[in-house]
């Protein structure tokens, strides 16, 4: 029987982690083990860590490191033949692992199972679920990755969606130097190696969309950090160095400057950050960039017209200041504040979300 190895990193989550524990611990697959990365977490985080005893394997860092590092960290220390990589907010369904495993039997080695997921989030009137994003029976370079970075239809897979072959996981780490978008940059990267994600009805994977978050997943600030930004640009400059030298270069074009252009706003909207939006813009550039497009419009008429006449006269940088006095205005006269509905009874929950599966199509093998 094949064991499997689910890597938890977490920080300062205690109660959600405990949730996500139980998820895993809950599954219908008897061999499993759990490795949790603990981030440094400043929390009750040790005391439910406590809880599960021998249950789980805790590798404890002294400062964080960082998701990508916990990640490889965590696949340093565990032994499965498969690998799940779990957020410590995320759920899985009872059946996920074993029907995963079932529907990997026989798969071709560059072949990797990638089930559905679905964005659930706790609301005042309950547990809202969203539909289901799932990956196509075969789903490689250039769509596949053609879809990530030009969010046609976007990524559509996720981390606890797919079951991981060790020799994978070994062969292709997690890149450390990215904060965030190390999930887009590390599929990509498998996917430019040759490897093929299999769409498949088995298992299901629940993620979580926090207070502010609909389950569509469109967030309700338009504040983002420096540090996040400036590992979204790295993620797409590096994609964009990798795919200029491939074969089918002409392939990736359109959904490069997509992905150029929306970071290069971003960028611009944040500001202290000129250099890295230079070098974003001469790269969009490159791929043939030009004139400057819009991403993401409002629906909004006049501020469609607004924006789309700012870019056409001032460029990036134009933009950005009209989106940065924006997001000052509104984060002034936005007052109302969402009450904290994210903790709920565990059973309640999960019964919940995998009625939810009952209601459209159950997990099958």
């Amino acid at each position: 029987m094949s064991l499997v190895s689910v890597i938890i990193p977490t920080r300062n989550r205690a109660t959600l982690l405990r949730q996500t524990i139980r998820s895993v611990l809950d599954q219908t697959w008897p061999d499993t083990e759990i490795i949790v990365v603990d981030e440094a977490s400043e929390d009750n985080t040790q005391a439910v860590l406590d809880d599960f005893g021998d249950r789980l394997d805790v590798v404890q860092h002294e400062t964080p490191k960082g998701p990508s590092v916990a990640r490889n960290v965590g696949v340093n220390n565990s032994s499965g033949e498969y690998v799940v990589f779990l957020d410590d907010d995320d759920l899985l369904h009872p059946r996920h692992v074993e029907e995963l495993i079932q529907f990997s039997e026989g798969l071709p080695l560059d072949h990797i199972a990638a089930s559905g997921w679905r964005r659930f989030r706790i609301s005042e009137s309950g547990v809202e679920v969203g539909p289901v994003v799932r990956p196509p029976e075969t789903w490689k370079e250039p769509e596949a990755v053609c879809a990530m970075f030009g969010h046609d239809p976007g990524c559509l897979v996720w981390g606890p969606s797919v079951l991981w072959p060790r020799s994978v996981v070994e062969e292709i780490q997690w890149d450390e130097d990215l904060y965030t978008n190390g999930d887009i940059d590390f599929y990509a990267r498998i996917l430019g190696s040759g490897y093929t994600f299999v769409g498949t009805n088995a298992g299901m994977a629940y993620y979580r969309s926090h207070t502010g978050v609909s389950v569509s997943g469109k967030s309700a600030t338009n504040s983002e950090s420096a540090r996040s930004l400036v590992s979204g640009a790295k993620c797409r400059l590096k994609h964009s160095t990798r795919l200029r030298d491939h074969p089918k270069c002409d392939k990736f074009a359109s959904a490069m400057r997509e992905a150029l252009m929306r970071i290069l706003v971003r960028l611009e909207a944040h500001g202290g950050l000129t250099s890295l939006a230079r070098r974003v813009e001469r790269e969009y550039k490159e791929w043939g960039g030009r004139p400057y497009f819009l991403p993401q419009p409002p629906q909004n008429w006049f501020k469609r017209h607004l924006l789309e006449t700012s870019l056409s006269v001032g460029g990036p940088k134009t933009v950005g200041l009209l989106l940065r006095f924006q997001s000052k205005l509104s984060e002034a006269i936005d007052c109302e504040v969402s009450p904290n509905v994210e903790i709920i009874d565990y059973e309640f929950l999960i019964r919940q979300l995998v009625s939810a599966e009952s209601a459209s199509a159950t997990p099958s093998k």
